[in-house]
């Protein structure tokens, strides 16, 4: 006898075959991004800038500590939270940015490096840009440099403060006891060299020296200690220079 074949079941279809086609789609995204990626210019200095920008604005510093009001994570200064705060930050970022474009166009990133910190943009004199080996005279072609940046920090309202620093490498002469005289009177020279040279008005300068007692790197190699020995010019945050010590005298007052 004839036999009728059994058709074959019509049936839902078996579950997750959607996943080929999700799978699919996904793929064609990302395909699409990478596209776009390689087909983009990314400047880097800006992209730094932005991103340290949001970082401050959001309340977030180096190593992923917060910022909130009182003590924070791992003992980080905190800051509250104010519409000054973030005007301050922002024109931060966009000073770094310029700075850095600067930098890049001049051809000075082996002499002065830019860094963004809490606390404002840092102008980083490498070792010996500015002074030779124990004097705290500016040497012709440091004050050629730092004359190049004569228009960025006349322009900012920002309080500038130098800052001298030194390697573990002990100093005893006749004029630096010490390697804290020799970092203090270093970042004197700069201030007295701006005041010269500069339209900077003195009530936005102040000058610091932390000796060997703020390194940036371990003093176990002469790379390391020559990243010590530097003059750093801070440009403090807006908000950071209202702590500034200010004079309450009046001229002309009683």
């Amino acid at each position: 006898m004839y036999k009728k074949k059994k058709s074959k079941s019509t049936g839902p279809p078996a579950p997750g075959q959607w996943l080929t086609t999700y799978g699919d789609m996904v793929t064609l995204l990302l395909t699409f991004f990478v596209v776009l990626f390689a087909m983009s210019t990314i400047d880097s200095q800006k992209f730094q800038a932005m991103v340290g920008g949001l970082q401050l604005s959001f309340g977030v510093i180096t190593g992923g500590n917060t910022i909130q009001d009182g003590i924070g994570i791992n003992g980080a200064t905190i800051l509250p939270e104010s519409g000054s705060t973030i005007t301050s930050v922002t024109q931060l970022a966009t000073l770094y940015s310029q700075i850095c474009t600067f930098l890049d166009s001049e051809g000075l990133g082996s002499s002065v490096e830019a860094v963004l910190e809490e606390r404002g943009v840092i102008l980083r004199f490498k070792d010996r840009i500015l002074f030779d080996t124990g004097q705290a005279v500016i040497r012709q072609d440091g004050a050629n440099i730092v004359n190049k940046f004569a228009n960025f920090l006349e322009s900012v309202p920002n309080q500038i403060r130098v800052e001298g620093h030194a390697d573990n490498v002990p100093i005893s002469n006749y004029r630096y006891p010490s390697n804290w005289e020799l970092s203090t009177a270093r970042a004197t020279s700069v201030i007295q060299y701006l005041l010269a040279n500069t339209k900077i008005e003195p009530t936005r300068l102040s000058a610091a020296g932390y000796g060997e007692y703020r390194p940036i790197a371990p003093n176990d190699t002469p790379e390391n200690r020559a990243q010590n020995r530097r003059v750093d010019i801070v440009i403090l945050r807006l908000d950071m220079g209202e702590l500034e010590p200010s004079s309450n005298y009046v001229e002309g007052g009683q």
